[in-house]
């Protein structure tokens, strides 16, 4: 009669702990270059669309530069490059050679460790960022990043699921 009773508890309490435990875990879909511009470029198209250069998030609009588009095992699989006549997607079976060496588009690695409230792009930690949980969009300040990246008046957004 004493196991009977106390297998239930038992069970119970082995299904609490083993939910308690586990943590949410996301993966970053884009990650997007990109400046705060009210310019009208990009005629027709839909904002935010990775066939469009204008990005809108949180009541700001922002001009994609170049995107890097990941796969599940967070691999670039297209890079987008919006220049002011339109935007002109690679995949990876179609880019140029001199894109794939001068973008580093092989060794391009982003990872949230979202507990810990950073991310981690390449070899630069960041820990002031913006998360706008509704749009799964985190936006960074590209001063935070060394190299290219730094330079004056870029933003780096990345997507997420």
């Amino acid at each position: 009669m004493c196991i009977q009773a106390i297998f239930p508890a038992v069970f119970v309490l082995a299904a609490l702990l083993s939910c308690g435990g586990e943590k949410q875990q996301y993966s970053i879909t884009t990650k997007t270059i990109a400046i705060v511009s009210e310019s009208k470029a990009c005629k027709d198209c839909a904002e935010n669309d990775i066939k469009c250069c204008v990005m809108r998030y949180d009541g700001r609009r922002f001009i994609r530069n170049q995107t890097y588009v990941f796969d599940s095992t967070g691999k670039v699989y297209d890079y987008t490059i919006a220049p002011q006549m339109g935007t002109i997607i690679y995949e990876r079976s179609n880019m140029p050679p001199e894109y794939e060496s001068y973008y580093q588009i092989k060794k391009q690695q982003v990872k949230w460790v979202a507990d810990k409230k950073m991310l981690i792009d390449n070899n630069d930690t960041i820990r002031k960022f913006e998360l706008l949980a509704e749009q799964r969009v985190i936006i960074t300040d590209g001063s935070l990043y060394s190299g290219g990246l730094a330079a004056k008046g870029n933003v780096v957004i990345y997507t997420y699921e």
